[in-house]
């Protein structure tokens, strides 16, 4: 007599009573399942592989493709830019950015490609602490405060904890800072090398993974024999897909003035990347698109081909979960075989480097962290042209104080009637960030020729 429907697939009784049974066949369909859930398509999918596309200039999907990958770029193939603009506008992912030479914010029109950039340039980068308190003022302020607390500790008054200024408020702010040249000329033989590379690489997973699907109809393995050669269906039609550039892509528009753009996730936030130096380079990554098009011989044909695919992909997958047995324990191989494959070809590290190589491209990286929002800003604005402001609005309120800041540190004249005109607290917020501002340009400075060079 079977176990109760309660005990589960295993048999297993409650741990309260002195029975128990285990069954090794729970092993099986629960490595069976695994398949099915580790390849489940995440929600980002399309913002991850127009980034990787943008900079490999090739649809760089994996050996075995998730659930809903090989939909996703039947999208890419049938919408195109639309695509585009929807894959750099998900909510979490999408970027705002601020032209401090312009004055114009807009959407970071390649987000995700950016995002594999950053996280590339920045792998060994150590967080410097920018200046914080440089004014002469503050530190008399300081020294007077810390007298006051010694005599009331040596006369043992009650109230000494009073005479202790409450903390201020802070909310650090990390500027990461990459400095863009592209005085490398391009790397032609890398471009061809990587070309025949491409070639054998195609070749020798073809023949490999053809030898793997017949050696799986020998065992009886049918379901993952399936899914071997779905996977060859799928990189012949990938072959098929062509990424081209867009005319100008990574040419400077605006002659020798150099790129000076900030972005973030928003106006309020904690994390901010500073681009600057190569305006060619800079506008293309952030403002415009890296991709013209995705085409194929094949037209829309191959866009259906791909969803067929995919629908076929499922019903092997969900096919294998029903089968268990060691179906389930040679497409879990499989899996992970295909995991190890993406992480040492299509890994983001590599695709940023390569890409960086081809282009001729190199990048000076620095980190700082500020103890408020009004020295980045200054440093950034400090950065740029010191003509346009407007871009700063969002994340500093116009003010008169915050123009004769700017004034200041753009070396102009300020009406001395018009300072008067601001409050004693004013006059020390303007000095204050005037300071930390010019501070930090120092420090900037002096790091400078020692920072990282990617």
């Amino acid at each position: 007599m079977g176990s109760p429907a309660s005990y589960g697939t295993s048999g297993a009784a409650p741990p309260v009573l002195p029975i128990a049974s285990f069954d090794v066949s729970i092993i099986f369909e629960w490595a069976a399942l695994l398949p099915l859930a580790i390849y489940l398509a995440e929600s980002r999918l399309p913002h991850q592989l127009v980034g990787q596309a943008a900079l490999a200039g090739s649809i760089g999907v994996g050996l075995f493709p998730r659930l809903g990958v090989l939909g996703t770029i039947a999208d890419f193939l049938q919408r195109d830019q639309e695509f585009l603009d929807r894959a750099s506008s998900v909510s979490e992912m999408r970027c705002t950015v601020w032209d401090a030479n312009w004055g114009s914010v807009f959407p970071c029109a390649n987000g995700a490609a950016a995002a594999i950039l950053n996280a590339h340039m920045l792998r060994n980068i150590r967080v410097e602490l920018a200046p914080e308190q440089i004014s002469s003022t503050s530190s008399k302020t300081a020294s007077h405060s810390s007298v006051r607390r010694q005599d009331s500790s040596s006369s043992g008054s009650s109230n000494s904890g009073a005479e202790q200024s409450a903390p201020s408020f802070r909310r650090y702010q990390t500027l990461h800072i990459l400095h863009f040249s592209d005085s490398m000329p391009k790397t032609e033989h890398l471009i061809a090398s990587s070309y025949s590379w491409t070639i054998v690489l195609e070749i020798l997973g073809f023949v490999g993974l053809l030898g793997a699907g017949v050696i799986c109809v020998l065992f009886g393995l049918y379901g993952t024999a399936a899914a071997v050669f779905l996977t060859l269906l799928f990189r012949i039609s990938r072959l098929l897909i062509k990424v081209e550039r867009p005319a100008g892509y990574l040419y400077n528009n605006e002659g020798d003035l150099p790129g000076c753009m900030l972005m973030s996730l928003h106006e309020n936030a904690s994390t901010w990347y500073l681009y600057v130096g190569s305006r060619g380079t800079i506008d293309s990554i952030l403002n415009k698109t890296m991709i013209q098009s995705i085409k194929s011989p094949l037209n829309s044909w191959l866009a259906h081909g791909l969803r067929a695919l995919g629908v076929l992909q499922l019903i092997i997958m969900s096919y294998v979960a029903a089968q268990k047995g060691w179906d389930g324990i040679a497409l879990l191989c499989l899996i992970l075989v295909a995991w190890i494959f993406d992480r040492v070809v299509y890994n983001d590290q590599r695709v940023a480097r390569r890409w960086l190589q081809r282009e001729g491209i190199t990048v000076k990286a620095q980190s700082l962290k500020f103890g408020g929002r009004t020295p980045m800003v200054g440093l950034v604005h400090a950065l740029s042209n010191k003509q346009v402001t407007s871009w700063m609005d969002g994340i500093i309120s116009p003010s008169i104080r915050r123009n004769i800041w700017l004034q200041r540190l753009g070396s102009q004249k300020v009406e001395g009637e018009r300072e008067q005109k601001l409050s004693r607290r004013d006059r020390e917020w303007v000095n204050s960030s005037e300071m930390l501002t010019r501070a930090a340009l120092e420090a900037v400075r002096e790091v400078g020729n020692d920072t990282n060079v990617v």
